[in-house]
């Protein structure tokens, strides 16, 4: 009997813990947003039941909740846009407010030194980088290039022709010499590492 007792106070105990951090997490502004689909009792983890695989559950929530739903997978929050009037109206014409992406602390602010502009958030200094790419890549400026991907067309050819269980190494000197060139001006004539320094053509 006293263990029943006991285990009864524990019960309770752990259900006027829970109904207290609900209480204290609560936000008024939560109840604007989407539907959310419901998970699994208590944790409410809804991606952890789709598995490696969570297109049919998103094919499903999307007949039951509509265009925009919401779903939990740990710490986060996704919304999911499900129709072309959906998107258009968020990310087109409200791009100020849902065009940013989420806090990034490593790969943004570490490993990037809050420079990379794949993670940066929108703002005055995203907007500064995106114009000088943008101006790097009119049509005008990408027909400029042209010399130099051809040039980078033929060693690679030869490189192939040469050497063609290098395929990947060939292909990846591409890359990065036309990257080279189009921003500092300067080739890399081979895919060993180790020559890029010495080479005189670099």
């Amino acid at each position: 009997m006293e263990w029943r007792t006991e285990h009864l106070y524990a019960v309770v105990g752990l259900i006027i813990l829970l109904v207290g951090y609900k209480l204290a997490t609560r936000d008024s502004r939560r109840k604007h947003l989407p539907p959310h689909v419901r998970g699994w009792p208590i944790i409410n983890q809804t991606l952890i039941q789709s598995g490696d695989n969570p297109t049919p559950y998103v094919l499903k929530w999307a007949r039951q909740y509509g265009e925009i739903f919401r779903t939990t997978s740990v710490t986060q929050q996704f919304v999911w846009i499900n129709s072309r009037k959906a998107f258009k109206e968020l990310i087109d014409r409200k791009s100020s407010i849902y065009a940013s992406k989420h806090p990034q602390p490593f790969g943004f602010e570490i490993a990037s030194n809050a420079r990379r502009i794949l993670f940066m958030p929108y703002g005055k200094e995203w907007r500064a980088m995106r114009t000088i790419i943008h101006q790097l890549f009119t049509p005008q400026m990408s027909r400029s290039y042209a010399p130099i991907q051809f040039y980078e067309a033929k060693q690679l050819s030869v490189d192939l022709l040469q050497k063609p269980g290098d395929f990947y190494m060939h292909h990846r000197r591409y890359a990065a010499s036309v990257i080279m060139q189009i921003i500092y001006g300067r080739r890399i004539p081979e895919c060993i590492p180790s020559h890029i320094s010495t080479c005189a053509d670099c």
